[in-house]
């Protein structure tokens, strides 16, 4: 089967993304691979894909069609500003936007391929989508790891309509998304890829700067900032991407506690080195499903101490393989807890990724997926 991922590359992730696209450019000429090795979901899709036997054509929806991704990985300093302001300022996103569209619908014409996977697919029109699924016949999909009706995110609600199944982490968001025009909405989990999420040896350098006894990693939306000045004097660290003045200035009793930016290979770094690793959900995305680090820390083999969701009890034998809490009470004690029980914690987090590896890969997830598909078609 012939799928076309058309995934994105977050600006931000350049920094990890750019040594690997000017090594291909040293050795092809030209940038291979759209989605920087290790490094983030779409990458991980197209290589659970390719191992289940799949051919993959991979497109970056958000690669500027103006500002060539050659360019940019050769120069970045010159680009940097644009990343800023392409979303952000007049006629350029939308110029962008129509080039971009076009783009894709004629790698559509010329692949052929059977079926289309998009996430979240802000930058893709719904005329695109529309004219893929009814008049070049590629079943249209859409795997949605974030509430896109809260958050009105452009085109993709627009969108629902014309997608032929969308696929959510939420299992509330089935109907939800129905009312608002979906018209096959199945529940669908994320998960782990084990070359990626895996055990590592940290080096002595990797140590002092990734490891820690109670670690969070990943955005600070929503109240993450508030549950973590919760926790000060907890052994707490947090390694993340939106830090900066104002968020020094609005929450400074955490500023001794950020140890900087940690994405791809980094994050998986402080994954292996915590003895506690924390997850919070996003209260306005996982009502009762659970999020993709669940499934990569998992894979790490981590200790993991998650906010409680419906939905893990589901997925993962609570006290037996994972760790949840149901408030800050709860938090602090298990955190006290466990890192004075270093035998239950190590126990725990083999079971986890046993259970991880055995049931909740992207393997399973797409195998899963390709089945509703059949099924429904």
């Amino acid at each position: 089967m012939k799928i076309l991922n058309a995934n994105c590359l977050h600006s931000g992730d350049w920094n990890a993304a750019g040594p690997q696209f000017r090594a291909e450019l040293k050795s092809h000429g030209k940038i291979v691979n759209q989605f920087p090795a290790d490094h983030n979901g779409a990458w991980m899709w197209t290589q659970a894909l390719r191992e289940l036997g799949h051919e993959v054509v991979e497109f970056d929806y958000r690669a500027s069609p103006i500002i060539k991704k050659e360019w940019r990985a050769r120069y970045p300093a010159l680009f940097r500003p644009h990343d800023g302001q392409s979303y952000k300022s007049g006629w350029i996103p939308s110029l962008e936007t129509q080039l971009i569209n076009g783009l894709l619908l004629r790698q559509a014409k010329r692949q052929q391929p059977d079926i289309f996977i998009t996430y979240p697919g802000e930058r893709i029109l719904p005329e695109t989508i529309e004219y893929m699924s009814k008049t070049l016949n590629i079943k249209t999909v859409l795997w949605l790891g974030r509430d896109v009706v809260f958050e009105a995110t452009p085109n993709v609600v627009e969108s629902f309509p014309h997608y032929d199944f969308v696929f959510t982490i939420d299992p509330p968001a089935v109907e939800k998304y129905k009312k608002h025009g979906a018209r096959k909405v199945f529940y669908l989990p994320l998960g782990c890829y084990p070359p990626t999420h895996k055990p590592i040896e940290l080096t002595s350098e990797d140590q002092a700067q990734y490891a820690g006894a109670v670690s969070f990693v990943g955005q600070l939306f929503d109240d993450r900032p508030e549950v973590l000045s919760q926790l000060v004097g907890d052994n707490i660290n947090f390694w993340t991407h939106w830090w900066g003045p104002d968020m020094d200035r609005k929450y400074p009793q955490l500023s001794p506690l950020y140890r900087g930016q940690a994405r791809g290979r980094s994050m998986i770094k402080v994954l292996n080195g915590a003895d506690i690793v924390l997850n919070f959900h996003r209260k306005t995305n996982s009502y009762e499903g659970t999020n993709m680090r669940t499934f990569e820390a998992a894979g790490c083999a981590a200790f993991q101490l998650t906010e409680h969701k419906k939905e893990i009890g589901n997925m993962f034998r609570i006290g037996e393989e994972i760790e949840v809490y149901y408030d800050m009470p709860d938090l602090k004690r298990k955190i006290d807890y466990y890192l004075r029980h270093p035998d239950e914690r190590e126990e725990m987090a083999k079971n986890a990724q046993r259970k991880a590896y055995a049931e909740h890969t992207y393997h399973h997830r797409f195998d899963e997926m390709l089945d509703v598909i059949s099924q429904h078609n």
